[in-house]
């Protein structure tokens, strides 16, 4: 990460995915992980590549046109 600022947006987004993959895991019937930090250390990677890929799979916003 560049800076504290970047790393702290990053941490925030990951904890969106955190609480949306145990609400997708609870509606398959599944077990949600057991805590952030296992999600975390277990997903990292990919929630890694996701966050820095994140505004090339964003549709674009109708503001900016």
């Amino acid at each position: 990460m560049k800076n504290e600022i970047e790393k702290t947006e990053f941490i925030n987004w990951c904890r969106l995915m955190f609480d949306e993959n145990c609400s997708e895991r609870w509606a398959c019937g599944q077990n949600p992980y057991k805590d952030f930090k296992t999600y975390y250390t277990k997903n990292l990677n990919w929630l890694t590549d996701k966050y820095e890929n994140r505004t090339k799979d964003a549709p674009e916003s109708i503001y900016l046109t």
